[in-house]
């Protein structure tokens, strides 16, 4: 009663036994769902996880030419301001990761790559591209645009969503920010990424510790223009920027 007749492509009949095939698919489905074939819950973005990375702003740094993890601070850093804020509005769960490291944009690509598979973040805040402008890189803004391209391009691959942050003004070279900061907001609206624009709202030297890295104001503003800019995200629900091309 449990067998049914089945032919296949060469003509020939077998009897096919119903309960051995249920039984196999059942073992096949538990199979799948306890390794999950590399997609389980282990593989999953932690919900509410905010990782940032970049260079020496994104770190803390207490001078120009910070050279040892002494040189910097957490509590000189914007994540510093920015995990409270994400606390208060998204839950305690809520946690942020400042993953700095690498001084130009090339190096962030390979940051973000350890960043995403290790953290597993919801959001990647990405704030790279002043150094890229100092006299010992001088790279192309064609070239720092293709390596954050590169770093949001991970982002969509691993399902997390990007925060693309403008530079802050810079007192060595503020002709060559305003210009990198048009195009990086160019490259936002062509990933449709969400932009993090805190530039207008710095003055320099009003915010700043030295001619690069903003002080414990400039931070704050930098973290609440970041928190302004998640919101609108969470709020937009899944857009394209979770999708890879």
């Amino acid at each position: 009663m449990g067998k049914k007749e089945a032919r296949f492509g060469d003509g020939k009949k077998i009897m096919v036994d119903l309960k051995t095939i249920r039984l196999g698919l059942v073992v096949i489905f538990l199979f799948m769902t306890c390794f999950g074939c590399g997609d389980g819950d282990m593989e999953r973005n932690i919900p509410n996880r905010f990782v940032g990375i970049g260079d020496s702003i994104t770190a803390g740094a207490l001078t120009s030419w910070a050279s040892t993890e002494e040189n910097y601070l957490e509590e000189a850093a914007y994540g510093h301001f920015l995990e409270p804020m994400l606390k208060e509005e998204f839950g305690e769960e809520a946690d942020y990761i400042n993953y700095f490291g690498g001084k130009t944009s090339y190096e962030g690509v390979e940051r973000a790559k350890i960043a995403l598979s290790e953290t597993k973040p919801e959001y990647l805040l990405v704030l790279y591209g002043t150094n890229d402008l100092h006299i010992r890189q001088n790279y192309p803004n064609e070239v720092t645009i293709a390596n954050l391209r590169e770093i949001i391009l991970l982002a969509k691959e691993n399902e997390t969503k990007t925060i693309l942050v403008t530079l802050p003004p810079d007192g060595r070279n503020p002709g060559k920010v305003v210009r990198l900061n048009e195009k990086i907001r160019n490259l936002a609206i062509e990933e449709g990424v969400i932009l993090a624009d805190h530039h207008p709202a710095l003055s320099y030297p009003e915010h700043y510790a030295d001619a690069t890295h903003p002080n414990d104001d400039g931070c704050e503003i930098i973290a609440e223009v970041c928190f302004e800019a998640i919101k609108i995200s969470k709020s937009a629900g899944p857009v394209a920027q979770n999708k890879a091309r």
